[in-house]
């Protein structure tokens, strides 16, 4: 076999595996059933840090039981239920604001230390977030 057939058949070879991953990503990305999430909107900045663990185990002014697997925004102003992206570390959580007893004024938020795990939040620090619109019923 002559080296100039031989590196064609490899890159024909090459392009078939690309095209099939691919259509391989097309078919997962439009499988019924997929988890789609809705648009952020607006993009925001602010202090953040951890709620710690004072507040497990209760109900808050939102309704929620605090668990140690709660994924949650703490803030005085936004309305519970609110549900909001938070990106820090290179993460970007969908989650809910579930309390509103924000301890102190030095900062903006406070999340649920099962989000501060998820984005790698120790103390405070500045994160980006943003708010998912409401829909139409």
């Amino acid at each position: 076999m002559r080296p100039l057939v031989a590196q064609r058949q490899l890159v024909l070879a090459g392009l078939a595996i690309l095209a099939a991953g691919g259509s391989l990503a097309i078919i997962v990305r439009d499988r019924p059933g997929a988890a789609s999430f809705p648009p952020p909107v607006g993009s925001y900045t602010a202090l953040a840090r951890s709620s710690g663990t004072r507040f497990l185990g209760q109900t808050t002014p939102c309704g929620v039981v605090l668990r140690r697997r709660t994924i949650g925004i703490v803030n005085p102003v936004l309305p519970c239920g609110m549900r909001l992206y938070v990106v820090y570390g290179g993460q970007h959580i969908l989650a809910t604001v579930v309390d509103q007893r924000l301890q102190g004024n030095a900062h903006g938020f406070e999340v649920t230390p099962a989000l501060a795990q998820r984005l790698g939040l120790h103390g405070i620090k500045r994160v980006r977030w943003s708010y998912v619109a409401a829909t139409a019923s």
